[in-house]
């Protein structure tokens, strides 16, 4: 196992159980831990792949198109590909949720940039990456991640006049990240 990433503004861990190389790239299993109150993630989706969540311990409350509810100990998640969602620990306990992603692509190593981002402070006070640093990484990671907004043509315009800015600034596309305090190689 390896040591849990962690994410110093948003205190989200991840600890990845079974990793792409593991499972021929057929899946990514993980366990995300959030702390108590912690502030919903953009609204998302991934393309091409599907996910299924277990909650471990305490709730995590999911929006996925446009509808939000509670998710409590033993219950399960299942977000088909392309399907508009986040989630976030409204909770006062912390919530420990099982995490599977299928097929595993490059999730991985879209999860130790962002977390790797935070940890060197190129992030916003809610942990997302500055509009500059996601013109370079989110269309590196379009396979696996997406914003539901902007439209993703308008996010593709913004993105093409941005990247050689945030280049020219010193921003690059990928970072290591930290696991457990310790620099990691992004894969």
């Amino acid at each position: 196992m390896n040591t849990p990433m962690r994410n110093p503004i948003t205190g989200q861990e991840l600890e990845i159980l079974r990793g792409g190389e593991d499972t021929g790239g057929e899946l990514l299993v993980m366990r995300s831990t959030l702390r108590p109150g912690s502030l919903p993630p953009s609204p998302h989706f991934h393309p091409a792949q599907r996910e299924d969540f277990r909650v471990e311990q305490g709730e995590i409350t999911v929006r996925m198109e446009g509808a939000s509810r509670v998710y409590r100990k033993g219950e399960t998640l299942h977000i088909p590909a392309g399907v508009v969602h986040n989630m976030w620990n409204a909770g006062r306990e912390v919530a420990v949720v099982h995490w599977e992603t299928r097929p595993a692509l490059r999730t991985e190593a879209f999860l130790r940039n962002a977390f790797g981002l935070a940890a060197d402070g190129k992030c916003t006070a809610q942990g997302t990456p500055t509009l500059p640093q996601a013109s370079l990484l989110l269309p590196r990671f379009a396979a696996e991640y997406r914003l539901a907004s902007p439209p993703v043509w308008v996010q593709r315009i913004v993105f093409a006049v941005l990247a050689p800015l945030a280049r020219l600034r010193g921003l690059k596309p990928e970072y290591p990240a930290y696991a457990g305090g310790t620099r990691a190689r992004s894969t």
